[in-house]
């Protein structure tokens, strides 16, 4: 059976925020939020050359040691076009350690504390070293976000168990819902704004 027939089959829940990497996958439903994104060569290829149509997606799988100084001073991450928020998060196990080091010296672009005391850290700096370390990031993602990491590593916990042990299955939960709307926000008003640049649309009043 094709992979279109599959899809045709196996739909995704109607109202659900898929991510776009997850549709860049051919994501299948299997059940509520539930999606499995199969590993397959024609996925690949499909990214492949969407990324050499997008010289940002293209710069994303570059090592990470080149990639991740231009992607701060862009404020985006390349490979997923998402930029990086001014928001804070409450800083967990390796985050807080850096969140501390960034409050002690002033940095609040890295770190700092709360009224009440709580240390925070900045996407920022939240999103360099686990770039930088891979294995960093998957043991913060198999603990659900307790050594650190997106606040969403905690809904997505027996995702990434799962993905782990070779299982594509993945849940799609309220909180990574959210985060694609607000992704999907930035990318109309990014649109609005090229066809205002052609003179395609007025300017809003």
């Amino acid at each position: 059976m094709t992979h279109d027939k599959l899809k045709k089959r196996l739909p995704v829940e109607a109202g659900i925020f898929v991510p776009q990497w997850m549709q860049d996958m051919n994501a299948l439903g299997i059940g509520g939020e539930w999606v499995l994104t199969p590993d397959l060569p024609f996925n690949r290829l499909s990214s492949q050359a969407s990324a050499f149509a997008n010289p940002q997606k293209l710069l994303g799988q570059i090592n990470p040691l080149a990639k991740v100084p231009f992607e701060l001073m862009a404020d985006k991450q390349f490979s997923l076009d998402i930029p990086f928020t001014e928001k804070y998060q409450e800083a967990k196990g390796v985050d807080a350690a850096v969140a501390w080091l960034g409050d002690k010296l002033g940095l609040d672009f890295v770190g700092k504390r709360d009224e009440t005391g709580k240390l925070l850290i900045s996407s920022k700096a939240q999103y360099a070293p686990n770039a930088l370390i891979p294995t960093l990031s998957q043991a913060q993602r198999l603990s659900g976000g307790r050594l650190g990491g997106k606040g969403t590593y905690e809904e997505r916990q027996l995702s990434s168990i799962l993905n782990y042990f070779g299982v594509p299955a993945r849940y799609v939960g309220p909180d990574q819902q959210r985060s694609e709307a607000i992704n999907r926000q930035f990318a109309m008003k990014d649109f609005a704004k090229l066809l205002e640049e052609r003179g395609l649309i007025g300017p809003k009043e």
